[in-house]
């Protein structure tokens, strides 16, 4: 058996995908497709089951908005039943005591979440009207592709995102590279999201995506002086059919992880309880698990916000069991088989498994 190993930067959870362990365990559970962000839709959903307050669960699942929380209240709209039942009844007697039931009790201790840090950053300064005309007839040659290459530079984005987001830029630039930005108007960009969403059958979340990208470069643009106004401003995104999938019962969870190897159980009881996303779960490092305090903080995310995760008391049991380390096999067999190393929490320079590919690995143990 050989090991692999590597420094880590303090990172504590194997750096592996499991989805396609997961999707597997769920056909053998009888769930059909299951993905790890499924599990996450379970924790937000959970809580707002609870009755835990919408603005709580926003900051828990670090949603960038309000509206992306509502969309998951919204998978289980006939919890409202029986307040309007209750309403009605209310009508009937003439009271209304009877909406809202009792007070539930949730089985997260919602901890005080911490405000918000100060007002948003100022923009950029004023400069008189005729200065900024005489840099945007400055930069009137500057082309499309100059202005994405800026972007591109210079944004703080997740490494998944700035890859997608690079991606329809560089299709975009196949027929726009070229083109000073400063001639390319509301029409054009129209257009354009028109043509190719007909030629290529994209959703309307697609045409969406590629609005959204455009609409950061033409931003970019403009606080530069590249542009004496923003085109893509006032351009709107359409409609998108909600894809909400349905969140795992307690059975569902119980009959994957009963399929699935014990590295991988231990990776799904963490989404299960925290609602991380996959890139925040292999961020975690050792300094940023409280057992005692029961709380787990994610300093990067894809919000790019601070915020405090409260643990429940089977997480807080399952971190102290890993304190002094693990290690699992492969599923596979022969002299290439590798092991999976969880690191103990007595070094801040602890190591862990490189980032190697175990899908097939998990997917042979699955199907055994």
């Amino acid at each position: 058996m050989r090991e692999y190993r590597c420094p880590a930067r303090h990172r504590i959870v194997p750096y592996t995908s499991i989805r396609k362990s997961l999707s597997s365990a769920g056909h053998r559970a009888g769930l059909g497709h299951v993905r790890p962000h499924d599990l996450r839709h379970t924790f937000v959903t959970r809580l707002l089951d609870l009755g835990v307050p919408i603005e709580q669960v926003n900051y828990l699942a670090g949603h960038k908005s309000m509206a992306m929380t509502k969309r998951y209240d919204h998978a289980n709209e006939e919890r409202y039943g029986g307040a309007i039942e209750a309403l009605d009844e209310a009508g009937k007697t003439g009271s209304a005591e009877g909406v809202g039931g009792g007070e539930v009790e949730a089985e997260v201790a919602i901890e005080k979440i911490p405000a918000e840090h100060g007002p948003a950053p100022a923009g950029r300064g004023c400069i008189p009207a005729d200065q900024r005309l005489e840099q945007v007839r400055d930069n009137r040659r500057v082309t499309f592709q100059e202005a994405v290459d800026l972007y591109l530079e210079q944004c703080e984005l997740a490494a998944r995102s700035l890859k997608e987001d690079r991606t329809r830029l560089l299709r975009i630039c196949q027929d726009w590279g070229e083109i000073p930005i400063s001639t390319i108007n509301s029409g054009h960009i129209e257009s354009w999201l028109a043509k190719n969403k007909r030629k290529s059958k994209w959703s309307s979340a697609t045409r969406n995506r590629y609005l959204s990208a455009v609409k950061q470069v033409f931003k970019k643009a403009h606080g530069l002086n590249y542009l004496a106004d923003n085109p893509a401003l006032p351009l709107k995104a359409t409609k998108e059919d909600e894809n909400i999938p349905e969140p795992l019962t307690d059975d569902a969870v119980a009959a994957l992880l009963e399929v699935l190897p014990e590295y991988a159980r231990y990776m799904v009881c963490i989404l299960v309880d925290t609602g991380l996303r996959m890139s925040e779960l292999h961020r975690i490092r050792w300094q940023d698990v409280d057992t005692a305090g029961r709380r787990l903080n994610i300093y990067k995310s894809k919000s790019k916000q601070f915020r405090v995760v409260p643990m429940t008391p089977r997480l807080a049991a399952l971190f102290d069991s890993l304190r002094t380390g693990n290690q699992w096999l492969q599923s596979q067999s022969g002299p290439s088989r590798k092991a999976i190393i969880w690191p103990d929490d007595s070094s801040p320079s602890v190591v862990v498994i490189p980032p190697i590919n175990i899908k097939k690995s998990l997917v042979t143990l699955c199907n055994r």
